[in-house]
């Protein structure tokens, strides 16, 4: 298992253990797809409240890394490009509408320099391009946190979850799963935080 710890809300110090297998104890992970093929990731939930939008809006600078070098190169990535990601000073500007369902990411770092919107209600398509790989993307709220669902294109092979989670006004998390339909056995979690 691999330790996350942030803080809650006064302070107080939690833990958020991610199992080899992705599930963990906040309600992201497990098994996705079937013998039918993929599943979508999640539906569209309620809004969040202003106090939540305020916490996820701001400038966000990674201060650390976990196994995020090995979520890069599940995806294809040479082991230098992977470590490479896992170490660029990166820095993330979150926006939101009053209603928290328009999410602008823009990223910065090294080679990364992305300016996206999303809108966060789990049914509208965006696509992306990250070094060459194709994706059709969705964005939702999940349990509290921002998720942002990216279907690799044109074969549908796998699919990366990218959650956000705000633990208070200056720690954001990023827990990002890969997920292989046809090998299981490739699925990583890797993370990181960001500070303000």
């Amino acid at each position: 298992p691999i330790p996350e710890e942030g803080r809650g809300k006064g302070g107080r110090r939690k833990s958020v253990t991610i199992n080899e297998d992705g599930n963990n104890d906040i309600g992201i992970g497990g098994v996705v797809g079937s013998d039918k093929g993929p599943v979508p990731a999640a539906v569209a939930a309620a809004a969040p409240s202003a106090e939540m939008i305020q916490r996820f809006s701001g400038v966000w600078k990674r201060t650390r890394t976990v196994d995020y070098d090995k979520f890069i190169m599940a995806q294809g990535a040479s082991w230098m490009k992977g470590r490479l990601a896992a170490s660029i000073s990166l820095e993330h500007t979150i926006t939101m509408d009053a209603s928290g369902m328009l999410f602008r990411l823009m990223e910065k770092g090294g080679p990364v320099k992305t300016d996206h919107t999303y809108k966060a209600d789990a049914h509208t398509v965006d696509e992306t391009e990250i070094s060459g790989a194709l994706f059709k993307d969705t964005c939702s709220w999940d349990n509290g946190a921002v998720l942002i669902h990216k279907m690799s294109q044109p074969k549908e092979e796998y699919e990366l979850r990218v959650h956000r989670f705000c633990d208070d006004d200056t720690h954001l998390r990023v827990v990002a799963q890969y997920i292989n339909f046809a090998k299981p056995e490739k699925n990583i979690v890797g993370m990181y935080g960001l500070h303000v």
